[in-house]
This record gives structure tokens, sequence and C-alpha cells, in this order.
């Protein structure tokens, strides 16, 4: 009864687990090759954790809304750890020079602006939720979460450092969108207060 109950919670924690795994054998491969490029290291492990994680950041939402167990906690608990496997990923890529160091200032400014932003709107809206979200930074989290599949799938592209890069601007050019968006709704509602 008590992990029926705690499922959803569970299969977040197991992204955690492998999110660790993830981060350390993406580092092996990296490291590894800057020594000794033909050194050759399988890819399936990296391939089943990035898999594993994606689908448990699929499905603990989805089991925590099929089976009536959504709770704050629950909800900041994957944002939490989609935050850890984010900024663990993107740190070895930016550390080996796969990805430039700004992205990771940007990746935390917007959390802390969606966190900032969806307070001051649960507050003046009084909704339920307590972690408003909008359609244009949530397609940023997503491709976010799915920027490490650019190099897991590398040998598939002509220049995966290429790919990420871009990548990068265009994410970052959602999270900025994002951020005027939920800046403009924060202003509407505190002017409406105000009348």
């Amino acid at each position: 009864m008590v992990i029926k109950k705690n499922l959803p919670n569970i299969i977040t924690l197991s992204r955690l687990a492998f999110t660790v795994v993830f981060v350390l054998f993406v580092y092996a491969v990296l490291y590894c090759n800057s020594i000794n490029p033909q050194y050759f290291v399988s890819n399936a492990y990296i391939v089943i954790c990035f898999f594993t994680i994606i689908l448990s950041d699929i499905m603990d939402g989805h089991v925590a809304r099929k089976m009536k167990l959504s709770t704050v906690f629950g909800a900041k608990l994957d944002l939490i750890v989609d935050l850890i496997y984010v900024i663990g990923t993107v740190g070895i890529f930016v550390c080996f020079d796969k990805l430039p160091a700004w992205f990771i200032i940007v990746l935390l400014c917007s959390y802390i602006q969606f966190l900032v932003t969806s307070k001051l709107l649960t507050r003046r809206v009084r909704t339920q939720p307590h972690i408003v979200f909008d359609k244009i930074g949530k397609t940023a989290a997503n491709m976010t979460m799915l920027l490490p599949g650019v190099f897991v799938f590398r040998c598939m592209s002509v220049d995966y450092v290429l790919i990420m890069g871009m990548s990068a601007f265009l994410i970052t050019s959602l999270f900025l969108a994002s951020s005027v968006y939920r800046v403009s709704l924060v202003i509407k509602y505190f002017r409406a207060a105000d009348e």
C-alpha cells in the first residue's frame, strides 16, 4: 500500500539514480576520448540510461494523474530531479567544451525565474497547483531534457557539438520568450489587483 501510494515519487527518485549513472557514463566517454581518441566505450549503457530517464520523466506525472496521487511535493520533487539531470549533463558538456558555459547560467536563471513567477502567480490567482507552466517554457524544458540525446546518438550526426550549440541557442531563445510572457502575466495580474 505504501509503495502504491508513493509510486510516482519512487519513479521520480529512480530517475535521480539513473541521472547519476548517466552523468558518470558520459563523463567516462568524454574523458577517455579526450585522452585517447581511439578508446572505445560501449554506448549501450548510455542509451539505456538516457531512455530510462526520459521514460521516467513521462511516467511519473502520468502515473500520478492516472492514480490520482498528484501532490505539490511530487511536483516539486519532479522539478528538482529534472534540474539535477539538466545541470549535471550540461555541466559535463560544458567542462569538455561541448556546450558554451553561458548555457548553464541561462538554465539556472530560467529555473529561478520560473519558481519566482510561479509563486507570484499562484499567490495572486490562488490556484491549487503552486507551479504555473506555460507552453513556451515547457517546450524549452522538454528540449533541454532531450539535449543529451544529441550526444547519445552522436554517431548519427556529422557534428554533434555544432548541433548541441545550435540547440542551446534555440532553447535560450525559447526561455527568454517564456520569461517575457511570464513577467507580463505577473504585471497584468498585479495591475488588475490595483484597479
